[in-house]
């Protein structure tokens, strides 16, 4: 494990004693990081994970996800032509594409043409 304080720790587990021991491993080089690029590397951390946040609680991601889900639980599952199915599974790369990108227009375009697309299976859903 590498915890946010820089510090490597291992987990080793004898096999013949069943037992396991944790050891800190820390660096002793001269390029190891100060304590303001760890707090830096820290607030980068934070503020990726709080726009992954806001992102997810976005209309266009719910949509998104909702739209996937249905594809591929409800949809591709039950499809028997590998044409069909591969023209799904494109249309889901793109969406996911969008959605990791954080490209809304991108995504709500993607999620149209899935959706669309979905129309021509509808007896399946």
């Amino acid at each position: 494990e590498y915890g946010d304080d820089g510090i490597l720790t291992v987990e080793i587990l004898d096999a013949f004693a069943n037992q396991r021991k944790r050891y800190a491993i820390q660096q002793a080089s001269e390029d190891q990081l100060s304590v303001s690029q760890i707090q830096k590397m820290k607030r980068i951390n934070e503020e990726l994970v709080n726009r992954g946040d806001q992102l997810e609680n976005t209309l266009e991601y719910r949509e998104a996800l909702d739209v996937l889900k249905k594809t591929e639980q409800d949809v591709l599952p039950k499809l028997d032509s590998p044409d069909d199915r591969r023209d799904l599974e494109e249309l889901c790369r793109q969406v996911r594409q969008a959605m990791t990108a954080a490209d809304k227009n991108a995504m709500v375009a993607a999620t149209q043409a899935l959706s669309d697309r979905l129309l021509n299976y509808a007896y399946l859903l």
